[in-house]
């Protein structure tokens, strides 16, 4: 089970967790929870160095698909025109437009 979590991690080294669970569950039946291999009532520890790649792959696709929210506060050059224009802050101008358009 080691050698096949260690060539998955080899040829894909952004491999998560959800992804080896489903390779793992196609292979052999079992699956991975809190870094430890369940096979029904069995549980086998993950080595340390798997447990750490994984939960930083996790990681790495979850700030992947959750952009910080502040990215969508800062001013376009558009907004900073706008906001000079009528003499308010591009910051509040950012905010009332994504409270009204959202």
């Amino acid at each position: 089970m080691d050698e096949f979590i260690d060539a998955m991690l080899d040829d894909n080294p952004d491999l998560t967790t959800r992804e080896l669970n489903r390779m793992l569950r196609r292979q052999f039946g079992p699956h991975i929870s809190k870094g430890r291999i369940a096979y029904g009532d069995e549980f086998i520890d993950l080595q340390d160095y798997q447990v750490e790649a994984l939960r930083a792959n996790d990681r790495k696709a979850w700030q992947h698909e959750h952009p910080p929210r502040t990215a969508s506060f800062s001013p376009s050059p558009q907004r900073r025109g706008t906001a000079q224009t009528f003499k308010f802050s591009s910051h509040a101008q950012a905010y009332y437009h994504q409270r009204r358009f959202s």
